[in-house]
């Protein structure tokens, strides 16, 4: 346990320091990526806990900083860069790097690497290091393109899911009141994932299920 506080605390302390020395344009960069990754992802937001990682406000702000570094290009580049989705920002910082690298080891330029983060974004969280160097970029470009047309088809049932993620995550919200920062209420968490149950099971069916049965193949 006195490990595990420790490690919060060097988190929170990273957070802090990168979140110190961001320019204003990268704050505001930053702020509005984690206004995107909220509209995304409000449940998460309202728990400030994405299944264990923490993602309060200065976290999610403080991985998108780290993700723009990382990538290497200027924060409000980033954004543009990942606007379309930021499911990357759900993912550790520390798993970046070796994604990043994998990338870059089946890509021709770094340019290459950029323009396939453009076109796909999603990729970079949603697929581990070793699958990206075993299926390439052109198998990645293809698996991508597959996943945009899923999209597409299940934009209108997306909508209602989404509005009701939405809802349930402003009544998390109201409950947890004026707490802003950190972790969500452990009592309020345990009586809102008792409720929350099965919206889950509907939202995993709906946005995974079909979108896994049209990429097993590639």
């Amino acid at each position: 346990e006195a490990e595990s506080t420790a490690a919060a605390d060097d988190v929170v302390m990273t957070t802090e320091v990168i979140l110190a020395g961001a320019t204003e344009a990268d704050a505001a960069a930053s702020e509005e990526a984690y206004a995107l990754w909220r509209d995304q992802f409000p449940l998460a937001a309202a728990r400030r806990d994405y299944y264990g990682l923490l993602s309060d406000r200065p976290s999610v702000r403080a991985r998108f900083l780290r993700l723009a570094s990382l990538v290497g290009v200027p924060a409000v580049e980033a954004l543009e860069m990942f606007r379309r989705d930021m499911w990357v920002l759900s993912e550790p910082s520390e798993k970046i790097p070796e994604k990043l690298e994998a990338l870059r080891s089946v890509a021709e330029s770094e340019e290459e690497v950029l323009d396939f983060l453009r076109a796909a974004p999603r990729s970079i969280a949603t697929t581990t290091a070793v699958e990206i160097r075993e299926r390439g970029l052109e198998n990645m470009k293809l698996r991508a393109a597959v996943g945009d047309l899923y999209e597409l088809i299940i934009s209108p049932a997306r909508i209602v899911v989404k509005m009701s993620a939405a809802r349930n995550a402003q009544e998390l919200e109201d409950q947890l009141g004026a707490q802003k920062e950190g972790a969500a209420n452990e009592e309020v968490m345990k009586e809102a994932k008792e409720n929350q149950r099965g919206f889950f099971q509907v939202l995993t069916v709906a946005f995974f299920g079909g979108w896994t049965a049209l990429l097993v193949w590639a």
